[in-house]
């Protein structure tokens, strides 16, 4: 399998969602909706990456979210947290009953759990409930290299 592809535009949070709105936070460099997120140090939101060692102040252990919205580096970034509905688009195919992980394959991607890299940090997202785009969100787990 490969990495979820993910339309931009059609990225929805449900009712249920838990949001950082984009008041608070920002964006460290370039993310676009659907990416997932990791909080540095500095309060800035940075694509995770599940290959490489984070980058200085960037911990995949740390707060991971889904970019709801895109933005450039400095500008405000909404994300969620947590969310039992969150719609990742119809690009986004999901097989019920896997679990996704943050991709070490693409900074920002998301994973099904079977394509794990030796070497990848774990961290795991939530899983598919029912054929479509939408993953249950909660994140479960975060650990060292698989």
């Amino acid at each position: 399998m490969a990495d979820l592809v993910i339309t931009s535009s059609q990225v929805l949070a449900s009712s249920g969602a838990d949001i950082i709105p984009a008041i608070i936070v920002q964006a460290g460099q370039t993310i676009t909706a659907g990416m997932v997120v990791v909080l540095s140090a500095a309060g800035e939101w940075y694509p995770a990456d599940a290959s490489l060692p984070p980058p200085t102040g960037v911990n995949i252990n740390s707060l991971v979210g889904i970019a709801l919205n895109n933005a450039v580096a400095g500008q405000p970034l909404s994300v969620c947290i947590s969310d039992p509905n969150l719609d990742l688009g119809a690009g986004a195919v999901l097989t019920v009953g896997q679990t996704y992980i943050v991709s070490g394959a693409a900074a920002g991607g998301i994973a099904p759990i079977s394509d794990i890299g030796a070497l990848w940090y774990r961290c795991i997202l939530g899983a598919a409930r029912s054929p479509g785009p939408t993953l249950k969100f909660l994140k479960i787990a975060t650990g060292a290299t698989a």
